[in-house]
């Protein structure tokens, strides 16, 4: 029996619960019966929180990956990713995680795929994650304090989306590396000589 005491994060329940349906189903079967089942909510409390139905769940699901990886990994928030050595850590955390996540990236994609403005949400989201992360460098550290946040902003989601591409590319249609370890050596050469270049190649 539920403890009363304690109130139940509904938010975080159905947040959870579409994640394991997602695993279970893909995220083109999942239905919003199935999520209230699976949350072990009314379908009323499902849209109260997101009002979008499925898509919104989706979003809500991005954020939450999104802060998890800089929770694990403060490369990313740290003048640190200017070390290659570092920088190869960040990486390979990501193919790591593209590989233990799979079915989540898959649902991503076929959100993407299936609801065009799901592809424009998904932009805005990601502009609004880098622009905390570099206002926080250019606040905190020298060596990005004298770079534009604009050009810091473009930079930033750039690498990632080459870095997307690239991890992609290698776990789901067609390995270009003979190993995971072989594909980070490569990101991690091509985003450090973008990195020295001072974003020249912006210009």
């Amino acid at each position: 029996m539920e403890n009363s005491n304690k109130k139940r994060d509904h938010r975080k329940d159905i947040i959870r619960a579409f994640y394991k349906l997602i695993i279970e189903k893909g995220y083109d079967n999942i239905s919003v019966r199935d999520i209230r089942d699976k949350a072990n909510v009314a379908i009323g409390t499902i849209y109260h929180h997101f009002s979008e139905g499925k898509s919104a769940i989706m979003k809500a699901l991005i954020i939450y990956f999104a802060n998890e990886i800089t929770k694990t990994d403060k490369t990313l928030a740290s003048e640190m990713i200017l070390n290659p050595n570092y920088l190869g850590e960040f990486i390979d955390n990501l193919v790591k995680t593209t590989r233990e996540h799979r079915s989540y990236y898959s649902a991503l994609t076929q959100a993407i795929l299936s609801n065009p403005d799901f592809f424009k949400d998904g932009g805005t989201l990601s502009k609004y994650y880098y622009t905390k992360i570099i206002r926080n460098l250019r606040k905190n550290y020298e060596a990005f304090k004298d770079i534009p946040e604009a050009d810091l902003l473009k930079a930033f989601m750039l690498i990632s989306h080459t870095c997307n591409a690239y991890i992609f590319q290698h776990v789901f249609i067609d390995p270009i590396f003979e190993s995971d370890e072989e594909l980070v050596k490569f990101l991690t050469k091509l985003i450090g000589y973008f990195l020295k270049s001072d974003f020249d190649i912006l210009s």
